[in-house]
């Protein structure tokens, strides 16, 4: 009798396979409890966490890496690209200690605006996102640039962002998205929204 969809992209598609008048009901992703800072007992101690596949359609993790490279001198910065971190326990716990040890979290939701776990994830972790502006899906999530994560426009050139990353108000922004996820975007969350929408 109705239809949950993880992302805005394609949604008119979507609604011209279903009867007309199918009540939609949107279900973005979220930040499963271990991503939580608060149970988290260790340090952050990268500056940079970067991880997930270089594809055409995630074309800013290309870039940020190629920058970052350029900077290893003054940042501790990790780099998984390519690696895939869901083949097995270990490598998923490695992801995680990662997000939850880094200071930053630079990536890309894509051309098409989706908001990837890792968005829901790096504000559990209080790693700050940084990520160019995925519009409307964004805001419907309630991230806002320098309240609670740093955006740009998409096709601008970040390195301004990294050259003066020392400006912004880290323990806001951290702080902030962390507040964000734990209240809206948890797997608790998700359960209740369901149960409120088919109940």
């Amino acid at each position: 009798s109705g239809v949950f969809h993880n992302y805005l992209f394609n949604l008119d598609y979507m609604k011209s396979l279903f009867p007309s008048g199918t009540p939609f009901f949107h279900w973005p992703c979220w930040g499963a409890e271990e991503f939580d800072y608060a149970n988290f007992n260790g340090v952050k101690n990268i500056d940079f966490f970067l991880s997930g596949a270089v594809v055409p359609e995630y074309q800013y993790r290309g870039i940020f890496n190629r920058m970052l490279q350029n900077d290893c001198l003054t940042h501790k910065v990790v780099n998984t690209f390519g690696e895939g971190w869901t083949e097995g326990i270990t490598t998923n716990q490695d992801y995680y200690n990662n997000l939850l040890s880094s200071k930053f979290s630079p990536h890309d939701g894509g051309v098409f605006g989706r908001m990837v776990p890792r968005y829901f994830e790096s504000g559990l972790a209080r790693s700050i996102v940084i990520s160019p502006d995925l519009g409307e899906e964004m805001k419907r999530n309630g991230f806002v640039n320098e309240e609670n994560c740093i955006l740009f426009r998409r096709g601008n050139d970040p390195s301004y962002i990294f050259n003066t990353i020392e400006k912004f108000d880290q323990e806001k922004l951290s702080l902030n998205c962390y507040n964000l996820v734990k209240e809206r975007h948890t797997t608790s969350s998700r359960i209740r929204q369901f149960l409120e929408t088919v109940l």
